[in-house]
């Protein structure tokens, strides 16, 4: 059962203007063919049609939700990545959160690294505050499925009404319990209250519940990789927050 809403600090007197935000994730860059087809594949082609459309949409951030990389992404694959979504975004001004996946490169790290600033941030249980409506939280992969108590210091207080989570795992609440399955239950009492939206990338998939009255999606992949018969992936998602509630609409990369 999802807990009850934790007390928040909410501002008086105040209209908040509607903040968008891209929501794409497993982009997998260095990626060349499909892990069961063979078929010739392009991440960074569909990651940077992904950017373009979000900055076309002005969104306030992009948030990414896990596996930037591949292991095979070599230099040229983050020239890449660092010319056609870093660079454009930073002249529009608008800000990428990630979380790490289970899945890297040494190259896409070391651009990582050099880009981390106010532009470009890993998100972690601090939470980023996209404006005065809406923090961000991340957790980073954990590749046994359990997510140490230690590594989940959300703030006792949230400013912002409202909340999301971003995590890179299997859900319990989605795929059923397993044995590196994560139980949002352990991780929502650690954080005091309810979330008002989870997303979680590692599953190419897109998929989504409610658990109580919170929405649970897994957000499926930016390409097309996923290894099911009935696949649902290359897409993204444009979070619209407005009047203290998240909308969720699907793109279909083109």
């Amino acid at each position: 059962m999802a807990p009850s809403k934790k007390t928040q600090i909410e501002p008086l007197g105040s209209t908040e203007p509607t903040t968008r935000l891209l929501v794409v994730g497993d982009t997998h860059i260095g990626r060349t063919t499909h892990p069961r087809t063979g078929n010739k594949i392009s991440p960074r082609h569909a990651l940077a049609t992904a950017i373009e459309y979000g900055i076309n949409r002005d969104v306030d951030a992009v948030v990414h939700v896990g596996d930037i990389f591949h292991e095979s992404a070599t230099s040229t694959h983050a020239d890449y990545v660092d010319t056609h979504v870093f660079e454009p975004l930073a002249h529009a001004r608008i800000p990428f959160y990630y979380i790490t996946g289970n899945h890297s490169s040494s190259a896409g790290d070391d651009l990582l690294q050099q880009r981390t600033g106010s532009l470009v941030t890993n998100l972690d249980p601090s939470g980023v505050s996209v404006n005065s409506q809406i923090r961000i939280f991340g957790l980073d992969h954990q590749k046994n499925g359990n997510i140490p108590r230690n590594d989940l210091a959300f703030p006792n207080i949230v400013p912002e009404p409202l909340s999301i989570l971003v995590l890179h795992q299997t859900v319990e609440q989605l795929s059923g319990h397993g044995a590196k399955t994560v139980d949002l239950e352990r991780i929502t009492r650690q954080f005091g209250g309810q979330f008002d939206f989870i997303l979680a990338g590692h599953h190419h998939d897109a998929y989504r519940t409610d658990w109580g009255d919170i929405p649970v999606m897994y957000t499926g992949a930016a390409e097309h990789m996923s290894t099911n018969n009935d696949p649902d992936d290359r897409i993204a998602w444009l979070l619209t927050v407005e009047n203290n509630s998240i909308a969720c609409d699907r793109y279909d990369i083109p």
